[in-house]
């Protein structure tokens, strides 16, 4: 794997993160089979971000790549590591509840600390997709979100809207409730 490949799959796996971290603190809680989906989105990203800063053998050549150290994974993220882990596989028999809430207020600043610590050298000071924006559409005016809140959906899913305090828009934390 090339340098220049694995910090574009970096950058594509941080955006996801923080996208879709965003984008299910704004939704409301429900059995929507779209917030399951998008929710089993989220932890497929989250996994492939800390085996690429943390695992053993799963994200060797990206970190080798990189230049990135191998650091054993710390404790408390190798307990959560080992629950979302179970969560993105077919059917084990210790599968979790499916509906248990994901808190990222641990996980996020971790994740974080590991991001600046690479915009220090390899990450590009602009350009990175890591750092792109991309608001989303796609449910704006779709079921139960209608016309008499579209305007804050899109200031709390859009990279540039203002109804977001900075922790959730940076990613680190859910919405009020949520923990998604």
């Amino acid at each position: 794997m090339s340098k220049q490949q694995a910090l574009f799959d970096l950058g594509y796996e941080w955006r996801m993160y923080r996208t879709l971290h965003r984008l299910l603190a704004a939704l409301p809680v429900s059995d929507d089979p779209v917030r399951d989906a998008l929710t089993e989105s989220l932890l497929l990203h989250v996994r492939n971000l800390i085996e690429t800063f943390w695992g053993s053998s799963e994200g060797r050549k990206a970190r080798e790549s990189l230049g990135i150290v191998y650091e054993k994974m710390p404790e408390d993220i190798g307990r959560w590591y080992g629950e979302l882990s179970k969560c993105v596989v077919h059917l084990p028999d210790d599968r979790p509840p499916a509906k248990q809430p994901w808190d990222f207020s641990m996980l996020g600043p971790a994740l974080l600390a590991k991001i600046e610590e690479l915009r220090k050298g390899i990450i590009p000071s602009s350009g990175w997709e890591g750092d792109r924006e991309l608001p989303t559409k796609l449910l704006i005016g779709a079921g139960p979100i209608g016309p008499d809140n579209v305007a804050a959906m899109t200031a709390m899913i859009s990279p540039t809207g203002t109804a977001m305090p900075a922790q959730h828009a940076a990613g680190l934390v859910g919405a009020p409730g949520t923990k998604p």
